[in-house]
């Protein structure tokens, strides 16, 4: 009889800390994803940590959790079995069911006509948006609609095998075509899926589709990126809408034109919303003096963005030293692209060197210098850029060349005053051996004018220097 009640006694604790675990469990884990996991999340993607650091610290998380669940419930139950009152036990006992029947009732009630916030595929023949209730599918039944392609996936206990149930039936009551392709972003590759969804792009035949997930967010962008790539255009989609209004967490982005956008650097959230079900076929970094940061981004690492139909191409534009005319040569190959491309790096101006030159080059197709190159002085005085490839002060002295103008990138100059000054005449030699070419103009030689209208980039000083800006303040006045 002893061991009987032995035996009750360890069944009744191993049920109490099955009770708690699930319950506090789910309830905690919960919490930790939607607050301070997505925080995490949102913070690195932000600063541009890899996907590696991101999986390490979600790993983290879940060690955390584990750790931290394991003693709360040893805590619990500790405090259960020391309760003398039988309402004492049912109050820790009942608290931690009610928390979790409120989070299990969260995740089992999507935001109710989110599915009125929609994207459409190219050709009008898919919509997608986040989970619909009934009255939503009645609307779409309403508006001519074939059937619901559901990307929920039956692995996601406890709320997406219940949902999908519940839509089904919806679904058949309605007399909708009901169709389940499961996805897993970011830890499935999703190789089945995505051939189903290609099946379906190519063999539609007019039919009408809602598409959607959970919250209509990864998953259904990725979807839409397929049926843009495989499906028939029925009719034109003028690209440059598409390309206008992109906003990353860092700024807005920049149309150049109708095939290509300049972006500060985007982050996986950004990707898989904007980028994935937009016309983009080209992915452009432009990032140079971070090279190892860049390679480590998995937010655009080379095998993702293939399986979406999208070459990565790095055009890396370094500032230490800084080449204008390897920025105008990378500008001049991004012209040539003959479909749609994203070019980005971490900043946008004047927070970034290397996209500012860029931008100049892309606009002016001449060797750039950025203005934000030249905010500090150099030993003779401070410098001033007046053209995309032209930059003015006082005469340099010979750190100044080296130090400061090299590695600029300016290897000419141009002295505006007598050929015959002995000042000029002995910088022009002494230069010559760094590399860097020094010639002299009249302020009145049209030879000037040709000169400095192309190629450089030029730094122009002398006496007339000051005679020069007046001129181009009247023409441009005229």
């Amino acid at each position: 009889m002893e061991k009987m009640t032995l035996m009750q006694a360890l069944i009744k604790r191993a049920l109490v800390f099955i009770c708690f675990l699930l319950t506090v469990g789910f309830a905690y884990g919960s919490f930790l994803l939607l607050i301070p996991g997505r925080s995490l999340i949102t913070f690195l993607r932000t600063n541009g940590y890899s996907n590696q650091a991101e999986t390490i610290i979600m790993v983290l998380l879940i060690v955390f959790w584990i750790a931290s669940l394991l003693f709360i419930v040893n805590v619990l139950q500790q405090f259960y079995t020391e309760s003398v009152k039988r309402s004492s036990k049912a109050i820790l006992l009942i608290i931690p069911m009610v928390v979790c029947a409120i989070t299990i009732y969260h995740w089992l009630n999507p935001k109710q006509g989110a599915y009125l916030q929609k994207v459409k595929s190219n050709n009008g023949y898919f919509t997608a948006g986040a989970y619909p209730s009934f009255s939503d599918l009645l609307e779409l039944k309403a508006k001519g609609y074939t059937g619901v392609i559901s990307l929920l996936n039956p692995l996601v206990v406890p709320f997406e095998p219940v949902l999908l149930e519940r839509e089904k039936r919806d679904t058949k009551l309605l007399g909708l075509q009901f169709i389940n392709i499961p996805m897993l972003p970011w830890v499935s590759q999703n190789e089945d899926a995505i051939k189903r969804i290609q099946t379906i792009a190519r063999d539609n035949q007019g039919k009408k589709y809602y598409v959607h997930c959970y919250l209509g967010e990864d998953r259904i962008r990725i979807f839409m990126r397929i049926i843009n790539n495989d499906a028939p255009l029925l009719q034109a989609v003028e690209k440059s809408q598409l390309l206008n209004n992109m906003v990353t967490i860092r700024g807005k982005c920049l149309p150049l034109s109708d095939k290509l956008v300049a972006c500060p650097m985007p982050v996986d959230d950004f990707f898989l919303r904007t980028i994935i079900a937009s016309p983009i076929k080209y992915f452009v970094s432009l990032r140079g003096d971070n090279t190892q940061l860049d390679q480590e981004s998995l937010e655009y690492d080379e095998a993702t963005l293939e399986k979406y139909h999208i070459k990565y191409l790095h055009l890396p534009i370094y500032t230490k030293p800084y080449k204008p005319k390897a920025v105008l040569a990378i500008a001049r190959q991004i012209k040539q692209l003959s479909q749609p491309a994203l070019a980005y790096d971490y900043f946008m101006p004047p927070n970034s060197v290397a996209m500012e030159g860029f931008l100049i080059a892309f606009k002016a197709d001449k060797p750039p210098l950025p203005v934000s190159l030249f905010t500090e002085p150099m030993q003779a005085g401070k410098v001033q850029v007046v053209a995309a490839n032209i930059a003015t002060g006082p005469q340099p002295t010979l750190m100044d060349v080296k130090n400061y103008l090299i590695p600029k990138g300016i290897r000419d100059l141009i002295y505006l005053g007598s050929c015959a000054n002995k000042q000029y005449l002995k910088l022009k030699k002494s230069v010559a051996m760094m590399g860097v070419k020094a010639d002299c103009f009249a302020l009145n030689n049209k030879g000037l004018y040709m000169k400095i209208a192309n190629d450089g980039p030029w730094y122009l000083f002398g006496p007339t220097l000051p005679d020069l800006r007046l001129k181009k303040e009247k023409n441009t006045d005229g």
